[in-house]
């Protein structure tokens, strides 16, 4: 299917010009042609913001000072370190405790050595039953000592594990709350994180627009040195009464959000869906009293007569207008001798 063609026509009023045909020539002015294409979607571009859909807060999960803590801004990959607080005190602590341990585990030995010739001296009438009974008491109360101190063995090394946090994913810190040197109780709130996942953009648009906008289109993020897609995620209501911006925000594709910088400013391109709207060349249109025509060529009872069709004009592109109005794919309209057509007159095409 042609785009556009253009072919010359020669008006003819029925009556003198076809008793007087070389009239024609002298008195009408031959047109061009063109086809109206449809172009039902447009694009707009507005200025949108990064943003953190969510945000992480690293909380203290011990008693201790910060030993290091990562700066503002700090861009980390998945398990680096954010969060170090001292626990050289804990570890002085296990370290003693495995000692302990280690001490009464030979007791524990021991006893149970013991415990077992008592019992078969007793066998023996070689000892008595009391003192078997006492050396099974002992046993069983280092038994129990052993497993205490395994259990705060096992505390403590976990203590120790918590004293540093690290990233579950690439993301950025965006603030903290203490630093280097201080003393910050189990459950203080120590920095915030974003993660790359929860970065997307935020754009402000005209509330007339909502209707056009197509949820899981694909948008153009415009960055300095290029170009990266996203996908129209979400449409926001208006922000309040009295507003006429709504929000739509730009889900951007996974391998290009560690490009974009919270609280940043990019250009975002994305689609308008619209009905019956068509393209049309600049020359095709005719302004009168402040409308807007087109002259369409039909033909009516197989005679080529044009028709007076009013649009208006939605936007322009390099091509043309684009148009609304009683028009269709394909339709023919006049791009040039306009001046000289009514409705209704009766044109003949000249090859």
């Amino acid at each position: 299917m042609r785009n556009s063609w253009s072919r010359s026509l020669k008006l003819t009023n029925i009556g003198i010009f076809s008793l007087f045909p070389w009239l024609v020539h002298a008195d009408i002015s031959a047109v061009s042609v063109a086809n109206v294409t449809a172009s039902n979607e447009r694009h707009v571009e507005v200025q949108c913001q990064v943003i953190a859909e969510h945000e992480k807060v690293y909380s203290a999960q011990v008693d201790a000072n910060i030993d290091y803590i990562s700066l503002t801004g700090q861009q980390l990959e998945s398990g680096d370190e954010l969060i170090r607080q001292d626990t050289t005190f804990m570890k002085f602590d296990l370290s003693k405790l495995e000692i302990d341990i280690l001490s009464e585990k030979n007791k524990y030995e021991y006893l149970k050595k013991e415990s077992s010739r008592l019992s078969l001296l007793a066998k023996r009438n070689l000892s008595s039953d009391e003192q078997s009974s006492r050396a099974i008491h002992e046993l069983e109360q280092s038994k129990y000592r052993l497993s205490l101190l395994e259990n705060r063995k096992n505390v403590l090394q976990e203590k120790i594990s918590r004293g540093v946090l690290t990233a579950s994913k690439k993301g950025v810190v965006v603030s903290r709350n203490v630093e280097h040197g201080q003393f910050a109780q189990q459950g203080r709130e120590l920095l915030t994180f974003v993660e790359d996942d929860d970065r997307s953009l935020k754009c402000l648009v005209e509330a007339k627009l909502q209707s056009h906008i197509a949820q899981e289109s694909v948008a153009q993020i415009l960055l300095a040195n290029e170009e990266v897609n996203g996908i129209v995620n979400r449409v926001s209501s208006k922000l309040d009464d009295v507003s006429t911006s709504i929000a739509i925000y730009i889900e951007p594709a996974s391998k290009s959000k560690s490009l974009l910088i919270l609280n940043a400013y990019h250009r975002v391109r994305f689609p308008l869906q619209y009905k019956q709207l068509f393209s049309i060349p600049y020359k095709s249109l005719v302004a009168y009293k402040g409308q807007n025509y087109v002259y369409r060529v039909s033909k009516i009872n197989g005679e080529s007569r044009v028709q007076k069709v009013q649009v208006d004009v939605v936007d322009d592109t390099e091509l043309g207008f684009v148009v609304r109005g009683e028009l269709k794919q394909d339709d023919i309209v006049v791009t040039s001798g306009k001046t000289m057509l009514q409705d209704k007159t009766e044109v003949k095409i000249i090859y």
